[in-house]
């Protein structure tokens, strides 16, 4: 469920920011990563976090906290975050990799 990497993902962030406080830090997920973006998000204090990206998000109808900018990709028939039957929809995410850059790109505001 992504417990145990949000707390880490979170210090990593703020390791970040203490060394280069003024980081844009994106972050990004998919499946159980994208489990691990929202436990993270709720560990962070707002705007330490421009922009975050997920794929497959069994947490898709949650917004995380302390994102300024956040987009999720849950494919037709995926039955991780769609309840549906199609484990190949699951796997397609690859076909999204440059619309979730550029995303994060213009969150970051480069």
């Amino acid at each position: 469920m992504g417990a145990a990497g949000g707390p880490q993902m979170a210090s990593l962030v703020s390791q970040a920011l203490k060394q280069c406080p003024k980081t844009k830090v994106v972050l990004g997920g998919y499946s159980q990563g994208a489990m691990v973006v929202h436990n993270a998000a709720g560990k962070l204090s707002a705007g330490q976090v421009v922009g975050a990206v997920t794929f497959g998000d069994p947490f898709k109808s949650q917004e995380p906290q302390n994102i300024e900018k956040f987009k999720t990709w849950c494919a037709s028939g995926d039955p991780v975050c769609l309840n549906g039957a199609n484990i190949m929809a699951h796997l397609s995410y690859g076909s999204n990799a440059a619309e979730a850059a550029q995303f994060l790109v213009d969150a970051a505001g480069l």
